[in-house]
């Protein structure tokens, strides 16, 4: 894990895991960071579209085939909810020996000191704060804000928007969804739910699903 932001740009093509909604955003922040994205990867099904904004989509044997040194992997699958499918994806392509991209959107404000997980994105508008740890291929999605000393583990998600204060604590695989807030000092447990506009004002734990102002657990999880 880097301890702060690294200068210059990789000169290392990536290839673009996944040709959805997150996958656009990925792709714009990389063209924009001066990367140069070779191709997405894609379900090769008939009929299915062939370019992503004007990139081109191939199958996942494409990227199987090319050399593990000479290229980045950017994986532009998003979550809705806590999901072990990103894990499950980078697991496999890290066995292959191929390693990801940390990508940071040139419009996100990212204050050294701070710690970057491998393949962690933080895309356009976010704001990380000194001391805050981002751990291994979190998202921090569109316009989130990470205050000083708030550590993310591995795979956690914020959903556009999200607030966190100084010194929360954030789980792995856990989930953030849009707009919701979350008070200084207070952890979130791994692979949580925290809802669309939540305000969380206490501890939630492992797996634990809230929603509403202030956060309580939603009906059949949890406390």
């Amino acid at each position: 894990m880097s301890e702060q932001p690294e200068s210059g740009v990789d000169e290392r093509p990536v290839i673009l895991l996944g040709a959805g909604g997150h996958a656009r955003v990925l792709l714009s922040a990389l063209r924009r960071a001066g990367r140069e994205v070779l191709f997405a990867t894609g379900l090769p099904t008939p009929g299915a579209r062939q370019r992503i904004d004007h990139l081109a989509i191939r199958p996942g044997a494409d990227a199987e085939a090319m050399d593990p040194q000479g290229v980045e992997l950017a994986l532009g699958v998003g979550t809705i909810a806590p999901s072990p499918r990103r894990a499950e994806i980078v697991a496999h392509w890290q066995a292959r020996g191929f390693r990801f991209a940390t990508v940071i959107d040139p419009t996100a404000l990212v204050c050294a000191p701070i710690n970057l997980g491998a393949g962690c994105q933080i895309l356009a508008g976010a704001i990380v704060q000194p001391g805050a740890t981002i751990g291994a291929h979190c998202i921090v999605n569109t316009g989130a804000r990470v205050d000083h000393d708030a550590s993310l583990g591995a795979f956690v998600h914020l959903a556009p928007g999200v607030i966190l204060s100084g010194n929360v604590h954030i789980g792995e695989g856990a989930h953030l969804g849009t707009g919701c807030s979350v008070v200084q000092g207070v952890s979130i447990g791994a692979r949580a739910l925290v809802a669309a506009g939540a305000v969380v004002i206490r501890d939630v734990d492992d797996d634990q699903r809230v929603a509403g102002v202030p956060a309580r657990s939603m009906r059949g999880h949890g406390r």
